[in-house]
């Protein structure tokens, strides 16, 4: 619903959109715990329908739109979710039987890449890239 409701703003300018990806964004930042994934019920959710993909998107949009302080706090938690993937690689537990399955691994990379793509030029950049 992020994404979604971020790109209804892009469209039309309406910021009633953004008002309420900003009211989602807030409720997954109520389920980020301290090493920084999105979980429910302790269940690892980071890397499951790309919430920090969603969140970046807002952010950029909110930044964009002169949201600082909302685009502050939501960048910072898409960061941190981001980074627990790249520590973690391809050690995530999420739901169901623990194997090493694809749609897992091609969502935490796609976010990887994303915050990447979004970094300025130096070892940071890289780490996410080599993860």
């Amino acid at each position: 619903m992020i994404s979604l409701l971020t790109d209804f703003y892009e469209l039309t300018k309406n910021k009633c959109y953004l008002e309420d990806a900003n009211d989602f964004a807030d409720y997954l930042l109520s389920l980020q715990v301290g090493d920084g994934s999105y979980r429910n019920q302790n269940v690892h959710y980071t890397c499951v329908i790309y919430p920090a993909k969603s969140m970046l998107e807002l952010a950029i949009v909110e930044k964009e739109a002169g949201f600082d302080i909302r685009y502050q706090k939501h960048f910072e938690s898409a960061y941190r979710a981001i980074k627990n993937l790249e520590m973690l690689l391809d050690n995530i537990e999420t739901e169901g039987q623990m194997t090493f399955e694809d749609g897992m691994i091609s969502c935490e990379s796609l976010q990887l890449a994303y915050l990447a793509m979004l970094l300025p030029e130096g070892k940071e950049k890289t780490n996410l890239i080599m993860a």
